[in-house]
């Protein structure tokens, strides 16, 4: 069974090229997912449960109660993201420095593309529009639809504020977020270039702007998995699991 590391990486991979990006270029997070994404990228002064809270009651007449986040206790965050109805806002501490903040909206893209965009996506492919009102938040889905999502595998949930009350559960979706943010921001195939030649962490983080000791897990994460192959076969593997 294919891994969801290298599954991570596949959907990263696959969304680089639909957004037409050669493995060189450099991924901007607000640019990029504010232009191909029902997204809007914001940057809060001393990000906190508190000040999302308030933000949206400043902007928003009508917000549904689960989104202002009223049963969070407040607490300091780099990082968070809102969804509803297929649009989220990606949310950063604007007193983080600047490079911090490109990778926080690439985390947080992809919490909403992996847990909110691709699951309603895949529901209303699976069964049509008739489920949207119950995506959307404005009715119940039935029994019968209760049903055909579990026979089809189909999230119905219409709403996500990502912050997992299970500690598992929140450790794995704060690990693909990251896999998928680090394939979007430095592909796979730009740092493994064979046995003889691997680019440096070093060099990975000042080329592609991001955080320093996110880039030495990443470059050591993919050392590790694919070790001792070179870059033809973990493009082979990678290609191979298409199912995602």
């Amino acid at each position: 069974m294919p891994d969801a590391f290298s599954q991570t990486l596949v959907l990263a991979t696959r969304l680089r090229e639909e957004l037409g990006m050669v493995p060189t270029e450099v991924f901007d997070p607000i640019a990029v997912l504010e232009s191909a994404y029902p997204v809007a990228c914001v940057a809060i002064p001393s990000l906190c449960v508190g000040a999302i809270r308030q933000w949206l009651e400043q902007r928003v007449e009508s917000f549904p109660a689960q989104l202002l986040l009223a049963e969070q206790e407040d607490r300091p965050l780099h990082g968070a993201v809102l969804a509803w109805r297929g649009v989220g806002l990606l949310l950063a501490d604007e007193h983080d420095p600047w490079i911090e903040q490109r990778y926080t909206y690439a985390h947080e893209g992809a919490h909403f593309l992996l847990e909110h965009y691709f699951p309603r996506q895949e529901a209303l492919r699976c069964l049509g529009e008739r489920i949207r009102p119950v995506l959307n938040g404005e009715r119940p889905p039935t029994l019968e639809e209760r049903s055909d999502a579990l026979l089809r595998n189909t999230a119905l949930a219409w709403h996500a504020h990502l912050f997992p009350k299970d500690a598992q559960g929140r450790q794995f979706a704060e690990e693909r977020a990251d896999w998928l943010a680090c394939g979007l921001l430095v592909p796979p195939e730009v740092i493994l270039q064979g046995e003889q030649k691997q680019v440096s962490a070093d060099e990975v983080a000042d080329t592609y702007q991001i955080p320093l000791a996110i880039a030495k897990e990443y470059v050591l994460r993919l050392s590790y998995e694919q070790r001792p192959k070179n870059n033809c076969v973990l493009l082979e593997r990678l290609a191979s699991y298409n199912h995602i």
